[in-house]
């Protein structure tokens, strides 16, 4: 499938597109979030990215929120990793997987814990708070909600702010994955 939207190079943006096109490249850059391909050999984005820059709009506060996540919230990287790439595979989003599970990669995540994620079982993870962060996903995911013990439980052992910070998460990326789909943009080369 080809993408829905245009391909938006620098040369054809307006100045709130690139503002955004500015904004997704540095943030990557400074966080060092990028062991996948943001652009592609024409400069425009890829995946969702580019989404982002056709609709200034709504795209420069979502790649502000997409920064905060990556890298201001009180989640671990690796939790942060078990949570996004749990939604991806939940969606069946090989983009937001290949390009996830790379940076997961970077971080000292395994293959088996990778496949457990892909295969839907989970990570198989003795870390109390990467237990309840992938369980708080799999729960919000599979019912869009929490039962009040489930609750209970990721407050006594996230917080309320980390519990805040990973719903955002689900959200954020379970809207990505609808827009990769939507504008199929599911493509991270040049094709």
């Amino acid at each position: 499938m080809t993408d829905r939207l245009p391909r938006m190079t620098p040369g054809c943006m307006n100045p709130a597109q690139r503002r955004v096109y500015d904004h997704i490249l540095a943030s990557r850059q400074t966080t060092g979030l990028s062991p996948f391909p943001l652009c592609r050999t024409d400069g425009s984005l890829t995946g969702p990215f580019n989404v982002m820059a056709v609709a200034p709009v709504v795209g420069a506060p979502l790649s502000a929120l997409g920064a905060a996540l990556r890298s201001d919230t009180s989640l671990s990287p690796r939790a942060r990793e078990f949570a996004i790439l749990t939604v991806a595979a939940w969606l069946g989003s090989e983009y937001e997987w290949e390009s996830h599970s790379a940076v997961a990669r970077s971080i000292g995540v395994s293959e088996a814990e990778l496949s457990g994620i892909r295969g839907g079982s989970g990570p198989r993870v003795s870390d109390e708070h990467e237990a309840a962060v992938v369980g708080v996903v799999r729960a919000v995911l599979e019912r869009a909600d929490l039962s009040d013990t489930e609750y209970e439980d990721a407050v006594s052992t996230l917080g309320c702010e980390t519990l805040v910070e990973l719903v955002v998460l689900v959200g954020y990326y379970e809207l990505l994955g609808r827009l990769l789909t939507t504008f199929r943009a599911n493509s991270s080369g040049d094709s």
